[in-house]
């Protein structure tokens, strides 16, 4: 491989660096965002049908989603919005001070770290009307995104810094999530509700806990597939 701006060769340890990053930072984060998405919907069994009810509306008997399919998708993008503002995949976003600023009352000296609180942007009552109830519905007549353009919903930060990978992940967690949706029906074991569900957490991307749940092939037999953990 060759970079774009000479005919050097891109290093081994480069190349290297690079996978660690799409593999790490890219799956990681994104696997972890869809266990707290399924779970947030295993809590909100309405919520869940209303959203089952879009994705299969949409793509009937389709085997294979096309991203058409997905911009069709509003109440889908609203969930997902939803569970980024609750759980960004990086609560704190580090930045550099490229000069010497006040903030707040506060002398910022160039090149102090300062740290951003993505995590409590999402959860600021400046900015969100009953922010503590999961509502998607939220996100559906507002023009409000994670694309950086907004700062109360920064998941992914903001400006020339933004994170590269906000569209692979984007994209990943939309078809993922439409995927399971349209070829599963899930519940939770022994007759569990899922209002009653504690999801515990700490300070980082991962739920403490694990959440047990079943799951259903939607075919004609709705014959029992598995019993997955989250």
């Amino acid at each position: 491989m060759r970079t774009r701006t000479n005919s050097s060769k891109l290093t081994t340890l480069y190349v290297l660096g690079l996978s660690q990053d799409v593999f790490g930072a890219g799956t990681e984060t994104t696997s972890a965002f869809l266990e707290w998405t399924i779970t947030k919907l295993l809590r909100h069994p309405t919520i869940l049908k209303k959203l089952q009810s879009e994705v299969r509306g949409i793509l009937h008997d389709k085997q294979y989603i096309i991203f058409d399919d997905l911009e069709r998708m509003q109440y889908l993008k609203a969930v997902i919005k939803e569970t980024f503002r609750y759980h960004p995949p990086v609560p704190l976003i580090p930045r550099e001070a490229g000069r010497d600023v006040k903030i707040m009352g506060y002398d910022i000296a160039a090149g102090t770290i300062i740290i951003i609180n993505a995590l409590a942007f999402g959860r600021n009552p400046l900015f969100w009307d009953e922010l503590e109830i999961f509502e998607p519905e939220r996100f559906l007549n507002s023009s409000i995104d994670f694309k950086g353009l907004h700062f109360q919903h920064i998941p992914f930060g903001s400006g020339k810094r933004i994170c590269p990978g906000i569209g692979f992940a984007t994209a990943f967690i939309e078809l993922a999530l439409a995927n399971v949706l349209h070829k599963f029906d899930w519940e939770l074991p022994g007759g569990a509700k899922g209002e009653n569900l504690v999801t515990p957490s700490i300070f980082s991307t991962r739920m403490v806990t694990e959440i047990i749940c079943k799951i259903y092939m939607t075919n004609p037999n709705n014959i029992s597939y598995a019993v997955q953990r989250f």
